[in-house]
């Protein structure tokens, strides 16, 4: 039996993403937990139930100093049900922690750095560890097996159908391609930053990231297709990998995506309040127009008239009125003459809509998207 609620993955929680995002020295920690919130919002906002395996739970700087209760307040969610499920192999998430760290170097742990000491896991990340257990086992957070449905049935199997090939003769391009083939993520990665510390040609480095962009794109069409769900990533524009077949890459505005990390709380927990017919209906219809009515929705969530539209408001009553008088009385509006054409040209002034570009333009897309994966099935 497969769900049936929207559920949704972010690229940016998968370890190794969180991961090389806190150690890019553009951006400081702020800035980087502040977009993994936003992210964290948007599948929320548009997808519903997020969707983490228990290595992006466990193995993650962001979940491991954030507590269960302030990603609540941040989701505005209620701290009894967090719109959180995790998915692992083993029964409990307790299970599932300690089969990890029994396979000590088997199993490449994000937190422990490129070469962990031995001593590695200290008293404050056991300690946090335990928090989301705890969460797991007081229903705070969903769970989910891995590799079955909740009734017992089998899900799809995992299987990234990609078949990376590229003109280029370049060795950094040659392993990347190598890498995708060994069924081991970190490798890729690994092999495209050595690519891009080795390779001078700008030409060698841009088709190396498209080849992890295709890569990218492909690993979570595959998780994706496995749990039903959708997936949802940040993107430069240009930057997203080709769709797969069976599914089609939306791009979400880039004002949603600002509205989503910047709300405070209750801010945010209003506009998921005021989404959630357009939500549903994305959900049941998965069309660009559905996805463009809930950042519409969403963003008239959060407009409050300024004290210039009510004046103007008020004005255009006013001019209304005094219009249908010239009009109305007999010989009134040919002994005006200039005055009735001027009334006229205000109202036509005070009745257009001169905010509405400002509301299209925050619908539509900017540099800085998110690209949402969505089946078509």
């Amino acid at each position: 039996m497969t769900s049936t609620r929207p559920r949704i993955f972010v690229a940016e929680l998968d370890s190794v993403a969180t991961r090389r995002l806190y150690s890019d020295h553009q951006l400081a920690d702020v800035e980087v937990e502040a977009r993994l919130v936003g992210a964290l919002r948007l599948a929320h906002l548009v997808g519903g139930e997020i969707l983490v395996t228990d290595a992006m739970l466990l193995d993650s700087r962001f979940f491991t100093e954030l507590e269960p209760g302030e990603l609540a307040t941040l989701l505005g969610a209620s701290p009894q049900r967090l719109p959180l499920t995790v998915l692992h192999r083993e029964p409990t998430l307790a299970e599932a922690l300690e089969a990890k760290v029994a396979r000590g170097p088997g199993f490449r742990w994000q937190l422990a750095g490129p070469t962990p000491a031995e001593d590695w896991i200290g008293p404050d990340l056991r300690a946090a560890w335990a928090r989301w257990v705890r969460a797991s086992e007081r229903g705070q957070i969903g769970s989910e097996p891995l590799l079955t449905w909740p009734d017992g049935t089998a899900k799809p199997a995992f299987r990234v159908d990609l078949d990376l090939s590229s003109t280029s003769e370049a060795a950094e391009v040659d392993e990347l391609i190598a890498s995708t083939s060994r069924g081991d993520r970190s490798a890729v990665f690994d092999a495209y930053d050595r690519g891009l510390a080795s390779a001078t040609d700008p030409a060698v480095r841009e088709e190396l990231r498209r080849l992890r962009s295709a890569y990218n794109t492909a690993y979570f069409d595959a998780m994706a297709r496995q749990h039903r769900a959708e997936w949802v990533t940040f993107t430069d524009t240009g930057q997203a990998g080709a769709q797969a077949p069976g599914r089609e890459m939306m791009r979400v505005s880039g004002h949603l995506l600002e509205t989503a990390t910047t709300a405070p709380p209750p801010v945010f927990a209003q506009i998921v309040h005021a989404t959630t017919a357009e939500r549903e209906a994305f959900f049941d219809g998965r069309r660009r127009r559905h996805l463009l009515a809930l950042a519409f929705r969403a963003d008239a969530a959060t407009s409050v008239a300024s004290l210039w539209q009510e004046v103007r408001g008020v004005a255009r009553s006013i001019v209304f009125a005094l219009l249908a008088v010239l009009i109305a009385v007999p010989g009134l509006g040919d002994q005006a003459g200039w005055l009735a054409w001027s009334v006229f040209a205000v109202s036509v002034l005070l009745a257009v809509p001169w905010d509405a570009p400002a509301v299209i333009r925050n619908v539509l897309p900017s540099r800085l998207d998110a690209m949402l994966s969505v089946s078509r099935s």
